[in-house]
């Protein structure tokens, strides 16, 4: 069985600076376009969406995260996960 490594992405919105995503994915440029082009519904009100920064964990089990939004200011989600 081959594990694949996973990636956790916070992406922004261009035309609404305050808002943020969280996600979890295989493929960051596959999940980026989805939420651009209008795939995402939650997230097709606040396109173009641009990469905030991508961490890249061994596998799924490593990751400390959840897919959720974010506060206001995504310093704080990553300063919650690090607690842990």
């Amino acid at each position: 069985m081959t594990v694949r490594s996973r990636v956790v992405s916070i992406i922004g919105s261009v035309q609404h600076p305050s808002r943020y995503h969280v996600g979890l994915t295989h493929n960051v440029g596959a999940r980026l376009s989805v939420h651009n082009s209008g795939g995402s519904t939650h997230a097709a009100g606040l396109r173009p969406w641009e990469l905030v920064v991508a961490i890249e964990f061994a596998n799924e089990d490593a990751w400390l995260w959840r897919d959720q939004p974010v506060s206001r200011d995504p310093r704080d989600t990553v300063e919650r996960s690090f607690r842990r």
